[in-house]
């Protein structure tokens, strides 16, 4: 028999937080990752762009390294918080825990503990700015949370259902791509007559 977390929403609270993580992700990697595109945000608004940059990262950094902080108590959401509300056989339980481990130890959650804790938590000197190269790895460590996630669930709901990440850019994304694209033309027009 399948039972659910003590506290049902705190499955669906992590839902959301890998589903948010995934989003910033593919924005990330839609607005920063492609040249021209980043050409284009340094012609229209380079300043904006580069405060957005360092606020996706920031929340990326922060969102993973939160989601893998060992789960001290039941206030705090985490991974292993979830896991150990959960009420899985114990085959099962130690294989997720198995995974958290090796999420834990890959380079890049390390290098993502690092930024959090020198950086952003605490300010320390000489601990570097918020590489964009910091978030290699990053795309492997929410494919594992998303696939963690989907055991818990699969194991509690018995269905199929699960997370799957985005694969391409959002609309939203391309339709602001379209109106910078034109707004920058119609500058070059501008200075040109």
């Amino acid at each position: 028999m399948r039972h659910p977390p003590s506290r049902p929403d705190d499955l669906e609270l992590l839902r959301r937080d890998i589903e948010d993580l995934h989003d910033y992700r593919a924005l990330f990697r839609g607005l920063y990752e492609d040249p021209e595109t980043v050409e284009l945000l340094n012609a229209t608004a380079p300043d904006f762009f580069h405060d957005l940059k360092v606020l996706l990262a920031r929340e990326m950094v922060l969102g993973v390294t939160r989601l893998l902080d060992p789960g001290r108590g039941r206030e705090r959401l985490t991974v292993e918080s979830v896991l150990n509300q959960a009420r899985l056989p114990h085959g099962e339980v130690k294989a997720l825990r198995k995974t958290l481990v090796e999420m834990r130890k890959r380079e890049g959650a390390a290098a993502l503990r690092d930024i959090r804790n020198g950086r952003l938590a605490h300010r320390t000197r000489n601990a570097g700015q918020l590489p964009t190269r910091a978030l290699t790895g990053l795309d492997d460590i929410l494919r594992m949370l998303a696939e963690f996630y989907n055991r818990i669930r699969r194991n509690i709901s018995g269905d199929g259902f699960g997370f799957s990440p985005p694969q391409v850019r959002p609309m939203s994304l391309e339709s602001l791509l379209e109106v910078l694209e034109h707004g920058k033309d119609g500058q070059r027009k501008q200075t040109r007559g």
